[in-house]
């Protein structure tokens, strides 16, 4: 229980990651205790739906494997319902840390990048080399 707080303290810190993994804990969890249901099920989509808002790419992949049967369509206002509710806790549970609120952004921890950006002005980084394939 107490990896599920820290996972949700790095979730509101803006960690994808982290909250990808706290949806997949907390579901795992419940249908340890109660078993399977639908309401778990729609839980999990929520949570999962919140994690691609704030830009996880790989959160279609999860719902193919732990939701395959899942029909988007009959849930729908519920999971709506839920996605709302999860990041409106998301949110407020940042603020009452002391933390940005996480917001969709492609690029996560924004705090982070501009530290990276003041550095390169400063120029106090180093060069990457990158490539790019041609087809």
């Amino acid at each position: 229980m107490a990896s599920l707080g820290m996972l949700e303290d790095a979730a509101s810190k803006g960690s994808v990651y982290a909250y990808e993994e706290l949806a997949l804990a907390e579901y795992g969890i419940a249908n340890e205790r109660f078993g399977k249901s639908i309401d778990g099920d729609r839980v999990l989509r929520a949570r999962l739906e919140v994690a691609k808002i704030l830009g996880d790419y790989k959160v279609d992949a999860l719902i193919k494997q732990y939701l395959p049967n899942f029909d988007d369509r009959a849930n729908a206002a519920v999971v709506q319902l839920q996605t709302t509710e999860f990041l409106r806790q998301l949110g407020t549970h940042g603020q009452l840390q002391g933390y940005r609120t996480a917001g969709p952004d492609p690029r996560p921890n924004l705090d982070q990048w501009n530290d990276l950006k003041k550095l390169a002005q400063a120029g106090q980084s180093t060069p990457i080399e990158t490539f790019s394939l041609e087809k």
